[in-house]
């Protein structure tokens, strides 16, 4: 591979033209070559087509036809260069015509989703059709044409296509577990609403608890959590459960207010409103709960239940000798601010993935390391965080827990961290934006409505770059997230300890001369940036939400804090052996 890189930025034309290779990065730089004059010809019929009338789906079928021809002849002999025997060539050609069907079948889906549900041009939608085709048809034909592949690239195609069912899996549980619970009578879940309306009632929207960032209540959302488990369906429970419907005032003051209103009939007029670009995965829980208790009663559950879970992590890091880490953890969950997560069924869903995420790591990492286990789980967690979440600090499930896998693997080099980081970071993306497509498609599917239409509307408005009247740029965003992260009472253990660190390893180098144990860690300042890709990426939805989503930095907070512990004891490793 860095010899096939290596011809290609030092421009080696006979490396690069010339000749066979095994090289899947030359291979495909031809086929780039190739598959770009054939998109010509697609591109340039399917305009012609469409500008004359013709349908836009039957257009695409007639230019891929017309520059399939064209990249099979050209493909066979500047790419693969095959010499197949006559008896062989007919299975050459079947095969081929799988993979075109299966691509034809791809640009199809493909130009439907991006006309009829992203609402974009022809053409834009002709291109990225094209673009993701492309890749499909060559390795298609490589890998199961011509079969030129090493068996290391074959088994990570198979790891990624098993993640990928994985997903659909996850779908498919999902809906299926929203569907029961839709099954769930509301009679017994209102009486309950009835005690938590006053509750909510009291204490108001956003109560704050100290002068901390983190310790605001959310108890916006949790009303809105509350009034959508109270919801007497008017539909079955599969659509119900796609829809997520719940009742409103029409002048829409707050989810309280909408509340208030339905719980004690007041006779204001109310309408249902669908809020399905969220999975509410939540009410798999909180509608059973809801048949037996009322919200101040789920809210002392809910501190019980994390009070434990956290007796059990710092119990099994102190079993596997962890005990210098666990002062980074105290911090973790000093910054995540505990009591509001305690009371707020809000910011509780992101808590209990990424704890028992860390005991799950800290249990079982012995048998999954070195296996496809590892990325199994972060898939699992990106799926699960989707699931539940209502994009409070999502990132969380995936960089609280892939800085416990580094301190794990212990003996990983620099480039060995930035690959774990990376690959866990794709299939905790993969199971994060699997899961939230899966749900508009099988939303579709169902309802017959565009799902896809609303979720993408949603993504447009939590990306974009305005809030109300006022134009937000990143840096803003990234400014008030910081700004409200350290707005806490643990700044000033954060400060000192990273300090007291910052010496204890300076002193060592100081006394050992060596170096290359703090150079190799250094993967973990790839996790730190993690939350401000974050905040650039959704930089509306953190800049109006900063108060909740400063939680992200807890990644940042933790990687630092843990990477200082991390050296320090090779450090002491270090010195020891050479004394």
């Amino acid at each position: 591979m860095k010899k096939s890189l290596s011809n290609l930025l030092k421009l080696n034309f006979s490396a690069i033209f010339k000749g066979t290779t095994e090289s899947p990065l030359i291979g495909f730089f031809r086929y780039c070559i190739v598959g770009g004059i054939a998109f010509l010809i697609d591109f340039g019929c399917y305009l012609l087509l469409t500008s004359i009338g013709v349908h836009y789906l039957i257009s695409g079928l007639i230019a891929f036809i017309l520059s399939f021809l064209f990249n099979f002849y050209l493909s066979r002999i500047f790419i693969f260069q095959t010499k197949c025997i006559e008896q062989k060539a007919i299975l050459e050609i079947i095969k081929v015509l799988v993979v075109a069907i299966i691509g034809l079948l791809l640009t199809e889906i493909l130009l439907w989703i991006c006309v009829y549900f992203l609402k974009l041009s022809y053409s834009i939608s002709k291109i990225i059709a094209s673009a993701i085709v492309l890749i499909w048809n060559y390795l298609g034909r490589r890998y199961f044409v011509y079969k030129q592949y090493k068996s290391s690239y074959t088994s990570q195609i198979k790891i990624w296509l098993k993640l990928s069912l994985i997903v659909v899996l996850c779908v498919l549980i999902g809906i299926g577990l929203l569907t029961v619970v839709y099954c769930i009578p509301t009679e017994t879940i209102n009486k309950n609403l009835i005690i938590s309306a006053d509750i909510l009632e009291k204490e108001g929207l956003y109560p704050v608890l100290d002068s901390n960032t983190s310790s605001t209540l959310d108890n916006y959302t949790d009303s809105l959590m509350l009034h959508t488990a109270g919801y007497n369906i008017t539909k079955s429970p599969l659509v119900e459960a796609v829809l997520i419907n719940r009742l409103e005032c029409v002048d829409n003051i707050s989810p309280l207010n909408s509340l208030l209103c339905d719980i004690k009939d007041t006779g204001q007029p109310m309408e249902i409103i669908s809020y399905s670009t969220y999975w509410h995965g939540y009410l798999v829980f909180l509608k059973p709960l809801l048949t037996l208790f009322s919200y101040q009663q789920i809210r002392f559950i809910n501190t019980i239940i994390q009070c434990l879970l956290l007796v059990v992590l710092f119990s099994l890091m102190i079993k596997n000798k962890m005990h210098l880490y666990i002062a980074p953890t105290l911090l973790l969950f000093g910054f995540q601010g505990m009591a509001s997560t305690f009371l707020s069924l809000q910011f509780s869903n992101v808590f209990y993935i990424y704890v028992v995420g860390l005991i799950l790591l800290l249990l079982f990492y012995k048998n999954w390391k070195n296996t496809s286990k590892i990325l199994i789980y972060f898939t699992l967690l990106g799926a699960i965080t989707a699931y539940l979440d209502l994009l409070t600090y999502p990132l969380v499930t995936f960089g609280v827990p892939v800085v416990l896998l580094l301190v794990l693997e212990k003996k990983l080099n620099l480039f060995s961290q930035i690959r774990t980081v990376i690959s866990s970071g794709f299939a905790w993306l993969l199971g994060f934006a699997g899961m939230w497509i899966g749900k508009g498609a099988i939303g579709s599917l169902i309802t017959g409505n565009n799902i896809f239409a609303e979720m993408f509307s949603s993504v447009k408005f939590r990306t974009t770059g305005s809030a109300g009247n006022k134009t937000v740029s990143f840096y803003s965003a990234i400014g008030s997230n910081i700004l409200g992260f350290f707005r806490s009472n643990f700044l000033i253990f954060a400060v000192l300890f990273c300090l007291l660190f910052f010496f204890l390893i300076l002193f060592q180098y100081i006394k050992t001369k060596q170096a290359n144990h703090i150079l190799k860690n250094l993967g973990f300042i790839l996790i730190c940036i993690a939350p401000v890709c974050w905040y650039i990426v959704l930089k509306q939805h953190s800049y109006i939400h900063y108060w909740f989503t400063c939680r992200e930095l807890l990644i940042s907070l933790f990687s630092i804090t843990t990477m200082l512990v991390k050296i320090y004891i090779e450090g002491k490793q270090i010195k020891k052996e050479i004394s």
